[in-house]
């Protein structure tokens, strides 16, 4: 079963509940990002402008100009890092708590320029 929970502030009441209904085996919670299409494209653009500026600073530092790309490849993702919360004293909390993990979104792309004088 896959619950979908968006308010950090709850992930503890789900996670409590699915205990008391006699899960035994939780596994999460799982952070991602919404709309990783969109924030892998803006990473992808970022990677290529930096490509192209690294590739003009090469040519030109060796007497020559980029011609025209020859081949891009990528590779790369999302990395979640969810982080449970640890208490002295879990008795005391209302629920199990949940702290906020991080999403790391990495895209390396290797560029093969043609260089020309």
């Amino acid at each position: 079963m896959i619950v979908k929970q968006r308010k950090l502030g709850d992930f503890g009441k789900v996670i409590d509940t699915l205990v008391s209904a006699g899960a035994n085996q939780v596994n999460g919670p799982s952070f991602k990002v919404e709309d990783m299409d969109t924030a892998l494209d803006s990473a992808r653009r970022e990677a290529m402008a930096e490509a192209r500026k690294r590739a003009d600073l090469f040519a030109s530092a060796s007497g020559l100009r980029v011609k025209r790309i020859v081949t891009i490849s990528e590779s790369g993702g999302y990395s979640p890092r969810p982080m449970m919360a640890r208490t002295v004293a879990m008795d005391v909390a209302e629920s199990t708590p949940v702290a906020a993990g991080e999403v790391e979104l990495q895209i390396n792309v290797s560029v093969m320029f043609e260089l020309m004088p």
